[in-house]
């Protein structure tokens, strides 16, 4: 515990950061873009094994592990299958609410400054999307970009 009484943490999101998802871009080239068959394969996603490797080392510090992704829940019971076939340790799993559309970066804003600023004590984020990104520095979170990740 901090000495703020809240809980250290890490938040990782998933698509492009913890997940690769090579595979899966093409259906966003298309026009329009084919998200259900995007977050249809969601199980072919291989892990991004640095990302992987920087969450145990930050559990064995303590660190509580917070997935906070852009899918939405009607893609969660996929998305935990994913995480437990892929053996990842993880405390929380945010998603946006199914039917939400707005931007990512004002969905996962909102879930932080509700749910997870008030429990938990965030050191960094990991995070690919630049809107994301510059969310969280104007929010003042240090965030690391692991790619531009504009999909």
């Amino acid at each position: 515990m901090t000495k703020t009484g809240q809980l250290p943490a890490i938040i990782i999101d998933l698509d492009g950061t913890l997940a690769n998802i090579t595979n899966r871009l093409h259906f966003l080239s298309e026009r329009p873009r084919n998200w259900p068959e995007f977050f249809a394969n969601i199980d072919q996603d291989q892990v991004n094994h640095w990302c992987n490797e920087l969450n145990l080392a930050m559990r064995a510090k303590g660190y509580s592990t917070l997935l906070l992704t852009g899918r939405s829940e009607k893609y969660r019971e996929s998305s935990t299958q994913w995480l437990t076939d892929q053996k990842i340790e993880y405390d929380k799993l945010y998603m946006r609410k199914s039917g939400d559309f707005r931007d990512d970066w004002l969905i996962k804003k909102e879930v932080y400054l509700d749910q997870i600023k008030p429990e938990y004590q965030v050191l960094f984020v990991l995070e690919d999307r630049a809107s994301v990104v510059k969310m969280w520095r104007e929010i003042q979170v240090t965030c690391l970009q692991c790619d531009v990740g504009d999909f």
